[in-house]
């Protein structure tokens, strides 16, 4: 029996959702909550996560660079940016069309060019179960050399999929972006049972 894959199963709403975006400094992005939960993955360059004023999120302000990745456990509304103070914008990719899981957003800018992808799970919070319920706010699974070689598998495939598009991507997409939200849950809980 595979309890993880059977609690995601059960609570999963819909097919999740995510977007290739590209952004140049300086730039900020404002996520609204999520029933559910947010990720984001840095491809390259790099950013801040931040809390939102007035949201009852409890974290940090992060920096991530290339590799890193984070899930917003609770779907808190935040935001990422070139600066922890950068002036924001929503979160608003666009899509090929209105059936695929699959967008992508543009920031211009002079400035540093960083490339992540945004997601999100969309879950049953009603009665969640009790892995999910306790998630941190922010789980932060950095890139550090050696840890966690099947997320950094999949972050490269996930990545390539959305940057160049190819034939067939918005079959491949959903099912890569399942498979993210599993590779992250057991990196955090390798990560929570080695402390």
């Amino acid at each position: 029996m595979d309890v993880l894959a059977d609690i995601l199963a059960a609570m999963r709403v819909g097919t999740p959702v995510a977007a290739h975006t590209e952004a140049h400094a300086p730039w900020g992005l404002r996520f609204d909550h999520v029933t559910g939960s947010a990720f984001h993955v840095v491809l390259q360059g790099s950013c801040w996560l931040t809390p939102l004023p007035g949201d009852s999120a409890t974290f940090k302000p992060a920096q991530l660079g290339p590799g890193d990745v984070v899930l917003l456990g609770r779907g808190a509304a935040h935001a990422l940016g070139s600066e922890p103070t950068a002036a924001l914008i929503d979160f608003a990719p666009t899509r090929n069309s209105p059936s695929t899981p699959v967008g992508q957003m543009i920031v211009p800018g002079p400035g540093a060019r960083s490339t992540i992808v945004c997601g999100a799970y969309r879950l049953q919070r009603h009665r969640p179960h009790p892995l999910l319920r306790d998630l941190p706010d922010v789980i932060h699974l950095s890139a550090l050399p050696g840890r966690h070689p099947g997320l950094r598998a999949m972050v490269d495939l996930l990545g390539n999929e959305l940057e160049t598009q190819p034939p067939g991507a918005a079959a491949v997409t959903p099912p890569l972006v399942d498979a993210l939200l599993v590779y992250m849950l057991r990196a955090w809980l390798r990560d929570t049972t080695d402390t």
